[in-house]
Order: C-alpha cells, then structure tokens, then sequence
C-alpha cells in the first residue's frame, strides 16, 4: 500500500481515482496530476516505482495545493 500525506492509497485503484482519496485534492487536480507527471488514467497504484511516488509528492508539494491539516 502506498502512504501518500498521511493517507493511504488504494492498490487495486487507478491512479487518478487514488489521488482523490488525499483530503484537497478532486478530480479536477487529480485529472492535473497524472497529466503532469506523464501517467494515463489507467495505471494502477500499485505499478508505481518509488521514483515515480517520490516525483509526485514533490510536485503536490511544489504545486502548493492545500491538502489535509492546511484545510
């Protein structure tokens, strides 16, 4: 299971649905996301490498949404 800012995200979904699960973050920024790092709708959690996680919280936290404790 991948544990993205305090909140844990569902293997089994797609990327883009698992985003959404994160407090702030909605179809809209989810759907802004996988297009900015490069990933289709389609691609499940759990085939992302560590690389590819670490890239996306850097970019959440570069993008400066508001998400969990800051709402």
């Amino acid at each position: 299971m991948v544990y993205i800012f305090e909140t844990d995200l569902v293997n089994e979904k797609s990327i883009f649905f698992s985003l959404q699960l994160i407090y702030g973050i909605g179809k809209s920024k989810s759907d802004l996301l996988c297009r900015q790092m490069g990933f289709s709708k389609n691609l499940k959690t759990y085939e992302l490498s560590k690389i590819q996680i670490f890239e996306l919280v850097k970019l959440i936290e570069k993008s400066k949404i508001c998400i969990n404790n800051d709402l």
